[in-house]
């Protein structure tokens, strides 16, 4: 059964049988607090739902590419590439939205290897956050190449995971996750006439066709089929997990909470074990839970 009232999902939902294997949530800077000055109600009580469901469990994996792209797609700090940079499957040293005018970030601890886990207290802001990217460009400059190519989908998971006051273990996808995974995805944003980007022909259709292969049985073979650049979407972390994940086509997907903010598909859905028994009967709605599965911001 999917739920899209928008309210948080059950213990019994989130949990059956242990089977719980990830969360994908939206990958934009608006599920953060703060961001939006005039955030809709809707959005308020989605991230609510998104918190109530990370709150789970105690630490989240979010999985990087093993290696990052050759230029920044969206990251925390300006510089240059390098291929030697590329080729390490180290971690970046800070997760900031910084670029994006958003004074939030995440302080990575310098550890060897390919993971790192991050506390509520490494999160920071403002100055203090201009000052460690800053630093890291003098000090590590490598660093700060690698920071700059992160997508900022996945700062975004960290941040949303810290924020609702759980830890978040850092790695790249070269190495097998050691906790539930948060995945960053993003639906079109150009899949309707008043959707932030101009219309696309087809990205409608496209994330109709998303959300179809990921609740119920994933569908891996109808996953590969799907080209998000031209729908203005970006499914690069869903690929990564499932591909850390092990066989995708054991994986159930759940709708646990929706809503159309800002005429985009926002979706926090749970990825089970096949094996898990079914979810209980969802009870009715309340009159504000209903707000996040209807109300549109315009």
């Amino acid at each position: 059964m999917r739920d899209t009232s928008g309210r948080p999902a059950s213990s019994s939902e989130v949990d059956a049988a242990d089977a719980l294997r990830g969360l994908l949530i939206p990958g934009t800077p608006l599920l953060l607090r703060g961001v939006d000055p005039g955030e809709p109600e809707a959005m308020t009580a989605f991230r609510s739902a998104v918190h109530t469901a990370l709150r789970r469990a105690p630490v989240w994996t979010v999985l990087l590419p093993p290696h990052e792209p050759p230029s920044s797609a969206g990251g925390s700090a300006s510089a240059g590439t390098g291929s030697a940079a590329a080729e390490e499957p180290l971690l970046p040293g800070v997760l900031s939205l910084g670029g994006l005018g958003v004074p939030r970030g995440v302080v990575v601890p310098s550890v060897p290897g390919a993971a790192a886990e991050l506390s509520p207290a490494d999160v920071r802001g403002g100055e203090e956050l201009a000052s460690a990217v800053a630093s890291l460009r003098r000090q590590a400059p490598d660093s700060a190449q690698r920071s700059a190519r992160v997508h900022i989908g996945f700062t975004v998971a960290a941040l949303c995971a810290l924020e609702a006051g759980v830890s978040v273990r850092l790695q790249r996808a070269s190495a097998p996750p050691s906790a539930p995974l948060l995945v960053p995805l993003d639906f079109s944003g150009a899949a309707d006439p008043d959707a932030p980007l101009a219309p696309r022909e087809g990205a409608a259709a496209f994330d109709a066709a998303l959300e179809e292969a990921l609740t119920g049985a994933v569908d891996r073979e109808a996953l590969s089929c799907l080209d998000a650049g031209p729908a203005a979407a970006w499914t690069d972390g869903v690929v990564a997990a499932l591909g850390a994940s092990g066989d995708p086509s054991r994986l159930r997907g759940t709708v646990r909470a929706a809503t159309d903010c800002h005429r985009v598909r926002y979706r926090l859905i749970g990825l089970e074990a096949s094996r898990a028994r079914p979810a209980s009967p969802l009870p009715p709605a309340s009159g504000e839970d209903r707000v996040a599965a209807t109300g549109a911001a315009r």
